[in-house]
């Protein structure tokens, strides 16, 4: 959507009737994943249903300036070229907000014959890279900090001869630093490994959704007790298809749980290694009826408001931590959201943020070791709600339409991180958007 809009306003669907069909859009984890392997084969390869999120257009943009060429349409695209023939001149790239790129790219630039600085915006020179460049100066990468240490802008002398059998790595921030690393095998040597403490990795179910991405092209690391090894090198498909975004899934199952509906989520992989897809235990325990059927996921409610209080770990799945803290508000009592030691270095400090607008909404929230306590409070005519530069608050904090008849955001064109169509989705199943 355009960039220019200052506010959205939402209202509620007539009724208080959620029906229709989404399409959801396909994951950018998957797209990025795919992206950079597909950089590195030796034929054509086509990637089906791929993300037109910003975050995928930045290393779309990227491969493209390093000499890789990218056909494509609406529905897939074709990755043309091996990374490690091209003959880019100085790279200099502006990253914008994207987190995933930002440590996929570093990796990717550190084995390319040229030089590539990277930039972004201040709050992606917020976010933790100084792990993964500790790691991979470690084995021989030259990598400098133009400004300041642990932040961005860098400059990464590439050496396509660099040849590293052994890395490691703090795992306890990031698991895209570890995924980084896992997703340049096809230049490392078979038995390559990458050490790390296990008890301290974070998102773990972004890891084993890199190492099955990987395997399902042919590319196998064997998860050992200290380290992951590189068993298969060679990247035996030519196309690969992205399933539906998990984490977008979760806006319509929360909205689906408040109101009646009859809404039907299409492009969804019923058994996707994406973590988020773990949330599906919360909404059946809810008592949310979901069915397969041939055009997606059907999803039936006929009793309005089924939301009740949990007590969650979210370690698997910190991307819907932000849907889940705004679902509380709906909830008979107080619940609590476990484990979220990673959210403040996302795309802004995801605990802070949810406390900040929580709290001004008067809602309840109470901070507890690495989680929140959040108990519901009514909620009458809450003011413009602040998203942070952050696509998930966005997108979550819109989930408080169903309880007030008006619902104003701030930057709605922050969505183009992840669900571009996000707004336009919602006027399509009934609720009014006006922005300004």
């Amino acid at each position: 959507m355009k960039s220019d809009y200052q506010f959205v306003t939402i209202r509620r669907p007539s009724g208080l009737q959620l029906r229709g069909t989404i399409d959801l859009p396909p994951s950018k984890s998957e797209t990025n994943r795919a992206l950079v392997i597909g950089a590195f084969s030796p034929k054509p390869f086509v990637i089906e249903n791929y993300s037109h999120s910003d975050d995928s257009r930045v290393v779309i943009d990227f491969l493209e300036r390093a000499g890789i060429g990218i056909e494509r349409d609406e529905t897939q695209c074709t990755v043309v070229g091996h990374l490690l023939d091209a003959r880019p001149d100085e790279l200099d790239v502006d990253l914008h907000h994207a987190g995933t790129a930002l440590r996929f790219i570093t990796a990717l630039a550190t084995f390319l014959p040229t030089t590539t600085i990277l930039r972004g915006s201040d709050q992606l020179s917020r976010r933790p890279i100084a792990t993964l460049i500790d790691t991979l100066t470690n084995v021989g990468a030259n990598i400098e900090y133009l400004e300041a240490p642990g932040r961005l802008p860098i400059r990464i002398q590439g050496n396509p001869d660099l040849d590293p059998t052994s890395f490691k790595i703090d795992v306890s921030q990031s698991s895209q630093m570890l995924s980084a690393l896992l997703l340049v095998a096809p230049r490392q040597a078979l038995g390559t490994r990458i050490y790390f403490d296990d008890n301290r990795l974070v998102s773990r179910s972004y890891i084993e959704l890199t190492l099955q991405v990987l395997k399902t092209l042919g590319i196998d690391w064997k998860w050992k007790a200290s380290c992951l090894e590189l068993e298969s090198n060679t990247i035996a498909a030519d196309r690969y298809r992205v399933g539906g975004d998990w984490s977008a899934a979760s806006y319509w199952l929360g909205l689906a749980s408040t109101i009646e509906s009859d809404l039907t989520l299409c492009n969804l992989d019923l058994q996707s290694a994406q973590g988020d897809r773990k949330q599906l235990d919360i909404f059946t325990g809810w008592g949310l009826q979901m069915r397969r059927e041939e055009a997606g996921l059907h999803l039936l409610n006929q009793q309005g408001n089924l939301v009740k209080p949990i007590d969650v770990d979210f370690e698997l799945m910190p991307d819907l931590v932000q849907t889940f803290a705004v679902l509380s508000c709906y909830a008979d009592g107080p619940s609590k959201l476990n484990n979220l030691k990673t959210l403040p270095f996302k795309e802004t400090d995801r605990v802070q943020a949810i406390c900040e607008q929580l709290t001004r909404l008067g809602v309840g929230v109470k901070r507890i070791n690495d989680g929140l306590k959040i108990t519901p409070a009514p909620i009458a005519s809450p003011g413009p709600i602040e998203t942070y530069e952050d696509h998930r608050m966005a997108l979550s904090f819109s989930l408080l339409v169903n309880m007030v008849d008006r619902l104003q955001l701030h930057n709605p064109s922050v969505v183009n991180k992840s669900y571009p169509n996000f707004w336009e989705h919602l006027q399509a199943v009934g609720y009014e958007i006006a922005f300004e």
